[in-house]
């Protein structure tokens, strides 16, 4: 009835007939990003929870450590993408980095959310066993915080797939 609506919205149609014939570029393309995807948010999850690590052992450094995951979040990553893809290569490794670092803030902050929510009753009784400062947050900080961090996980995985068509259209992949 409408013609000219067929440029901006084709019909289902036209869409599965066009998915039939390019169906095996389709499968491809699609385990292609999947696999950017699972690595930058790997790679999100293992630097995000190492930050949180070193940040819960050595109180000092956090401070510094949150200015730089405030920084991270406001530096506007399509921006940079090509650029880390001219540094880094045109390659999945550079959409990886790409997309971890669109992952890293949520998992990173779920982690310290966590360690702010530990009950002090909890924590004090921990440090009436005098616990090393490791045993105490590998025993009673992380396990106590994990739900949080997978609350960030959760929410990372949708920026990992939104990570990953950046990194793809900003030719860092």
């Amino acid at each position: 009835i409408f013609p000219q609506y067929d440029l901006f919205l084709p019909r289902p149609t036209t869409l599965l007939l066009f998915l039939s014939n390019n169906f095996t570029t389709f499968i491809s393309s699609s385990l292609h990003t999947g696999g950017r995807i699972l690595l930058g948010l790997l790679l999100g999850i293992i630097s995000a929870t190492s930050l949180a690590l070193i940040a819960a052992l050595f109180p000092v450094v956090r401070p510094s450590l949150e200015r730089w995951t405030l920084w991270s979040q406001t530096m506007p990553v399509p921006l940079f993408s090509p650029l880390l893809g001219l540094l880094l290569g045109y390659n999945m490794g550079s959409s990886a980095v790409v997309t971890a670092l669109i992952c890293f803030f949520p998992i990173y902050l779920g982690w310290q959310q966590g360690r702010l929510a530990l009950a002090r009753d909890v924590s004090l009784l921990a440090m009436s066993y005098q616990p090393t400062r490791i045993r105490y947050i590998v025993c009673i900080l992380m396990p106590a915080a994990l739900p949080y961090a997978l609350i960030g996980v959760k929410g990372a995985v949708n920026l990992a797939v939104l990570g990953a068509v950046i990194a793809e259209f900003s030719a860092a992949g």
